[in-house]
């Protein structure tokens, strides 16, 4: 899947979803898979990760991609501990 394509669509969702992740180096959190609309999402690569601050909650964003070549944002917020699947690229 080419991310850069104009013909793809950032779908945004802010759905709850579970997830199961790790403390990986370092006490780095890494996402293993998640689930959606009962349906299990294995993470193949996590292309980016970045960090942002929602009053006192630190929310840790993964931009990941499932077996299936698809892009998705999900996010941890360390204060509710919740996750949240943010959006989804879908083809336009």
């Amino acid at each position: 899947m080419q991310y850069n394509n104009l013909e793809n669509m950032l779908t945004q969702i802010d759905e709850s979803i579970k997830v199961v992740a790790i403390f990986g180096d370092g006490r780095k959190l890494k996402p293993i898979y998640f689930l959606w609309k009962s349906r299990k999402y294995k993470i193949s690569q996590i292309a980016y990760t970045w960090i942002s601050q929602e009053g006192e909650s630190k929310i840790h964003h993964f931009s990941v991609i499932d077996t299936n070549d698809d892009l998705f944002e999900i996010c941890y917020n360390n204060e509710s501990m919740i996750w949240k699947l943010a959006n989804v690229e879908t083809e336009g």
